[in-house]
C-alpha cells in the first residue's frame, strides 16, 4: 500500500527502490528540518538569551557581537571542513554520519540542557559566563552544521545511486527536504506555543540523532544491487586510504583547502 501511494506521486520509481528513496528522503528531512530550526533559533539565542541585561550586559550586546561571530564563523567552518576531510580519508561515509551527527548531537544536547535550566531556574542560576559560552558555541556549531552534514548526505546518496536511478528517485528526496525546511521554519514561528526555544532544540537533537539510526538501517536492509556504487566506491576509498597513509594526513588537509577554492558548491 505504501509503495502504491509513493508511486502515485513518483510513478517512475519502481517498487524495489521505494524503501531506498523513502529512507534517504527521511534522512534529508531530518537534516534539513533540524538545520532550519537551529538556523532561525541561533540569532534568538545570540540576541535574547546569551547576553541578558539582567546579568550586566548592554541592551544590544548580542547584536554587537553578531557581526563578529559571523566573521569568526568563517574561520571555524574552514577548520571544521579541514578536520572533516581528514576523517573522510579514514572512515566510510556511513561511519562519518555516526561521527558527525554524534558530535553535533552532543553539542546541541548541551545547549538544550542549559536552556532548560534557564527556563526552570532563571538566568541568575546559570550566571553570565555559561550563557555567554553557550551563545558563542551555538552560533559556531549551527553555522558549521549545514556546511558539513548536507554535503555528507549528498556524497553518501550519490555513492549509492546510479545515474538512471537518481533521475527517478532524487525528486522524492528533494520533496523530503522541502517538507523539512517548511516544517522546521514553521515550528520556530509558533515556538511560544511549544514553551519557548528549548523544545525546538530538543526536537532538533532528536532529528539529528535519528540520522545515524536511519543510515544504519539503510545499510542493513537495502539490497546490495540497489547500492550500485558501493563496491566500486569501497575499492576506490581503500585505494585512496592507502595513498593517504603513504603521503600523510597533511595531504588530506591540503586537499580539503584546495576543494574550498576550486568547487563552487563548497
Amino acid at each position: 500500500m505504501f509503495s502504491s501511494i509513493i508511486q502515485t506521486f513518483w510513478p517512475s520509481i519502481n517498487k524495489e527502490e521505494v524503501k531506498k528513496f523513502s529512507l534517504l528522503s527521511l534522512t534529508l528531512l531530518c537534516l534539513i528540518g533540524s538545520y532550519w530550526i537551529m538556523r532561525l533559533v541561533k540569532d534568538v539565542i545570540m540576541f535574547k538569551i546569551a547576553f541578558p541585561e539582567s546579568l550586566g550586559w548592554a541592551a544590544n550586546q548580542g547584536s554587537i557581537y553578531q557581526p563578529i561571530a559571523k566573521m569568526w564563523s568563517v574561520g571555524v567552518i574552514f577548520l571544521v571542513v579541514g578536520i572533516y576531510n581528514i576523517l573522510v580519508s579514514k572512515y566510510k561515509k556511513n561511519q562519518l554520519f555516526y561521527i558527525v551527527c554524534g558530535f553535533y548531537g552532543t553539542l546541541f544536547s548541551i545547549l538544550a540542557v542549559v536552556l532548560i535550566l534557564r527556563a526552570k531556574f532563571g538566568e541568575m542560576y546559570l550566571g553570565w559566563l555559561p550563557l555567554a559560552i553557550v551563545g558563542w558555541m551555538s552560533y559556531f556549531a549551527i553555522e558549521s552544521f549545514g556546511s558539513i552534514c548536507i554535503p555528507l548526505f549528498w556524497s553518501f546518496t550519490i555513492s549509492t545511486t546510479s545515474t538512471e536511478s537518481a533521475k527517478s528517485g532524487f525528486p522524492m528526496i528533494i520533496a523530503g527536504a522541502q517538507i523539512g525546511a517548511i516544517g522546521g521554519s514553521l515550528l520556530t514561528v509558533y515556538n511560544h506555543l511549544l514553551g519557548g526555544v528549548w523544545p525546538l532544540i530538543v526536537l532538533s537533537v532528536f532529528m539529528i540523532s535519528m540520522v545515524p539510526v536511519i543510515i544504519n538501517y539503510f545499510i542493513k536492509v537495502i539490497p546490495a544491487h540497489l547500492q550500485v556504487s558501493s563496491k566500486a566506491i569501497a575499492a576506490e576509498e581503500k585505494k585512496e586510504e592507502v595513498e593517504e597513509k603513504k603521503e600523510g594526513i597533511f595531504k588530506a588537509f591540503y586537499e580539503g583547502i584546495k576543494l574550498l577554492f576550486t568547487r563552487s558548491y563548497l
